[in-house]
C-alpha cells in the first residue's frame, strides 16, 4: 500500500486503475485511507484499533488494543481532504480513549429508524394533545389521513422544508386549501414538540412562508353550537344522501370535498 500526501489538486488528477481497486494511505494522518475503484469512485475510510478491546496486559495490567477495524467516512469530492482528516482524527481519538465510533453510529441509526414521523406524532398525541387539546381526535385523524400515508415511516429527522412544501402543494393543487392549512398547523405542533425534546435538531416548519394558506376575511365564519344544532336538525329532514352528509361534516369537522371524495 502506497502512502501519499493527500491534496485536493493531487486527488483530482488521481487516475482510476484499469481493473479492481487501489488503496492509498495518508502520510499526514496515519490510518486515513483513500480507496479508488476502476469506476473512478474515490472513497475515504479509516483504520483503527480500540484501546481496551484486547483485554489487559498480563505484565503491566494496562488495556491492550483490539483487532484492527475499518469505518467508512464518505466519498471524494463530497468530503474533501481537510474534512476527511478531521473526521479520521476524531475516530482515532475515540479509539485511543476506548470508544468505537461504529457503536455510536449504529445507535444513532437505530434511533432514527425508531423515531419515524408516525411514531413521534403518536407520542405527541398521547403525551401532549390528549391532555391539552379538546379536539385531539381531529388532530389525530388529520395526521392519519393526510400525513402518515406520505411520511409515516420516514425518520422525522430527515424531513426538510422542501418536503413540507411538496406535501402542502399537493393539497393546494387539489383545491384542498383547508386541508393544507390544517396539515401545516398540526405539523407545526408535532415538530415543535419533537424539537423541544431534542428528537430533532431543527423544525422545518419555522419560518415556512405560504401566503396561499392565509385566512381570508371574506371566507366566512365558524358557526356557534346553537347554529350547528339547528343545521343538524334540519339535515334530518333532508334525508339521504345530503342529510347524513351534512351531519357527518358537523360531527367530524372535515371539509366538504374531503367527504365528497372519500372512497370505501
Amino acid at each position: 500500500m502506497a502512502k501519499k500526501m493527500f491534496t485536493e489538486a493531487g486527488l483530482e488528477k488521481l487516475r482510476a486503475p484499469t481493473t479492481g481497486r487501489v488503496e492509498y494511505g495518508d502520510s499526514v494522518v496515519s490510518g486515513l485511507m483513500l480507496r479508488v475503484s476502476d469506476t473512478g469512485v474515490k472513497s475515504w475510510s479509516v483504520l483503527y484499533k480500540v484501546k481496551g478491546e484486547g483485554g489487559l496486559s498480563p505484565k503491566t495490567g494496562l488495556p491492550l488494543k483490539g483487532a484492527q477495524r475499518r469505518i467508512s467516512l464518505g466519498v471524494y469530492p463530497v468530503m474533501g481532504v481537510k474534512k476527511a482528516r478531521e473526521t479520521a482524527i476524531d475516530v482515532l481519538q475515540n479509539a485511543f480513549e476506548g470508544t468505537d465510533v461504529r457503536v455510536a453510529r449504529s445507535a444513532t441509526h437505530a434511533t432514527r429508524r425508531t423515531n419515524t414521523v408516525e411514531n413521534v406524532a403518536r407520542r405527541f398525541i398521547e403525551q401532549d394533545a390528549k391532555p391539552n387539546v379538546a379536539s385531539w381526535r381531529q388532530v389525530e385523524r388529520a395526521l392519519e389521513l393526510h400525513v402518515f400515508p406520505h411520511w409515516g415511516q420516514r425518520p422525522i429527522a430527515d424531513i426538510r422544508r422542501r418536503d413540507v412544501h411538496e406535501l402542502i402543494d399537493g393539497y393546494i393543487e387539489k383545491g384542498l386549501t383547508g386541508t393544507a392549512r390544517d396539515v401545516r398547523k398540526h405539523l407545526s405542533r408535532v415538530f415543535g414538540w419533537a424539537l423541544d425534546r431534542e428528537i430533532i435538531s431543527e423544525n422545518p416548519l419555522i419560518g415556512l412562508k405560504r401566503k396561499d394558506l392565509q385566512y381570508r376575511a371574506d371566507a366566512g365564519r365558524a358557526m356557534n353550537d346553537d347554529e350547528l344544532r339547528a343545521v343538524c336538525r334540519g339535515a334530518e329532514r333532508l334525508g339521504y344522501p345530503y342529510g347524513p352528509y351534512f351531519q357527518l361534516m358537523i360531527l367530524t369537522g372535515q371539509r366538504r370535498n374531503e367527504w365528497a371524495d372519500a372512497k370505501h
